[in-house]
């Protein structure tokens, strides 16, 4: 599994790693993490390749530490230029010295975190889309 750290103030913005054991623990959704998931979401929907996103409190190969992470489901492979976008938003609500992990979720990853927490970004397929508001597939272009 493949992760992206963040920690404000350091000269390198993204470094990945890998790290073999993660426990989700619930979700992240307090007042400031719901405004920084609300400036998120502004940046996620213009990334259609990213199909969903949690905010997570997770703790790494049994440790009592907890940290927040951002998981992010993706057709697409690791994107640095998405990590640095989307830790904008978060370095302008918390601390300079605050770390967000991000992590490019798999499939079983994903069925984890979701026990635990709900996405608080799902990218609509045009499909789902069409039947959500009443199109019919002869309404295609």
């Amino acid at each position: 599994m493949k992760w992206l750290n963040h920690l404000f103030g350091r000269p390198a913005l993204a470094e990945s790693w890998v790290l073999p054991r993660v426990e989700f623990i619930c979700e992240q959704d307090g007042h400031s993490e719901q405004e920084v998931k609300a400036r998120w979401k502004t940046i996620l929907n213009r990334h259609p390749e990213v199909q969903r996103a949690y905010l997570a409190l997770a703790a790494y190969d049994h440790r009592e530490n907890y940290q927040p992470v951002l998981c992010i489901r993706s057709m697409a492979e690791q994107d640095v230029r998405l990590v640095d976008e989307l830790a904008e938003p978060f370095k302008d609500i918390f601390a300079r010295d605050c770390a967000l992990d991000i992590v490019f979720l798999t499939a079983e990853k994903e069925e984890e975190v979701r026990k635990v927490c709900r996405a608080f970004h799902a990218m609509i397929q045009p499909d789902a889309f069409r039947r959500c508001h009443g199109f019919s597939d002869s309404d295609k272009p």
